[in-house]
């Protein structure tokens, strides 16, 4: 009853005071089950920004196939070498200096054939026995080139068709107009009196020259290449100048393959013709004449030998013929100068031709005996 009247008295406002009308509500025991969880603070969601769609990757552009590099088309050269009345000469000595300073000699068609040159400046040099030297240089094209060279005569060389006789072939030919003793290194060096030169009385020939004194001798000198000379004949002509008192060898199958062994032939204005068999410091006469040379005249000589018969002519008549049982081996050709007093010797044209049958001598050159 008393609490109904107060909430009576409550509701019609009629309060004696605040605490009165609030109703006081007895603690209860802490349990588990009549706990109320406290609610975490919701936080609001990390705002994730949306991953940006990468640029699309640009395709590349195809790589232009290249251009295949255009094969160059080679430079060829076909040289002809002929006669002043159009007839092809073999064996003529040509260089091509652009390619290299090593000599080739056209074939039996006078020809000679260059493939794929490095250049297209080509500087030819073309040396004939018999013929003056020519120098020529040519701009070539890519693809085939033709060249005509007409030689003309060399007054005082030897033609490789005249150089030897019937039954005979040329290994070697000399005639010293281009100025150069080939293969003769101390001429070629002017060793202590050799030299090549203009014969004073002869404008335009050329030859070598061995000058001496009783107080300077010129070395001997040999002919220095690879052949070697067996069955054959050496042909040359010599001119003596100054005292009297002069000569000269001329070696013969010189070799050192056993020793220092050769044939000499020694003569001069005061020296009778004559022949020396010499074996490493023996000398042994095996042929003499009775005949001398004149100074002031070319002295034409013919020394062959063909299986052990060796054979000496002067001025196109026999002079010595020797058989030797045992013959030296193949050698080479050699001048060997003496002087007992003031002098030139002097020598031109020299040839050796092998020989494929006994010796049979030519026909004196002209102008031998000017």
């Amino acid at each position: 009853m008393k609490q109904t009247t107060l909430a009576l008295f409550c509701s019609i406002g009629l309060v004696v005071s605040f605490a009165a009308c609030t109703t006081q509500t007895p603690p209860q025991p802490v349990t588990e089950t009549n706990v109320i969880p406290t609610e975490s603070p919701v936080l609001p969601a990390e705002v994730v920004k949306p991953t940006a769609t990468p640029e699309p990757t640009a395709t590349p552009n195809p790589t232009a196939t290249p251009e295949p590099t255009a094969t160059l088309v080679p430079i060829n050269f076909v040289l002809t070498i002929l006669d002043e009345g159009g007839n092809p000469l073999p064996q003529v000595n040509v260089q091509n200096l652009s390619e290299s300073d090593i000599v080739i000699q056209t074939d039996q068609k006078g020809q000679i054939t260059w493939t794929n040159l490095n250049s297209d400046s080509n500087k030819i040099i073309v040396n004939a026995p018999g013929y003056k030297t020519i120098e020529k240089d040519y701009i070539l094209n890519r693809g085939e080139n033709t060249a005509i060279f007409k030689l003309e005569e060399e007054p005082y060389g030897i033609k490789t068709s005249s150089a030897c006789g019937p039954g005979e072939t040329p290994v070697y030919i000399e005639d010293l107009q281009d100025k150069i003793a080939d293969n003769w290194p101390e001429i070629d060096a002017g060793a202590m009196g050799w030299s090549v030169m203009e014969k004073p009385d002869e404008p335009g020939n050329f030859v070598i020259a061995a000058s001496g004194s009783k107080d300077v001798q010129p070395p001997p000198t040999d002919l220095k290449s690879d052949q070697k000379f067996n069955n054959a004949v050496w042909r040359t002509r010599v001119w003596f100048e100054g005292k009297p008192a002069i000569s000269t060898f001329l070696n013969w199958r010189h070799s050192f393959d056993t020793g220092d062994v050769r044939y000499f032939t020694h003569f001069g204005p005061q020296v009778y013709v004559d022949l020396t068999r010499f074996d490493s410091g023996n000398g042994i006469p095996v042929g003499r004449t009775g005949s001398a040379v004149s100074v002031k005249k070319w002295h034409y000589f013919e020394i062959s030998f063909y299986n052990g018969n060796i054979q000496v002519w002067m001025d196109g008549k026999k002079m010595i013929v020797y058989e030797d049982k045992e013959p030296f081996p193949a050698g080479t050709i050699g001048l060997e100068p003496h002087f007992n007093a003031d002098g030139v010797i002097y020598y031109d044209n020299l040839v050796v031709c092998e020989l494929n049958g006994p010796f049979v001598t030519l026909p004196l050159p002209t102008p031998a005996n000017k």
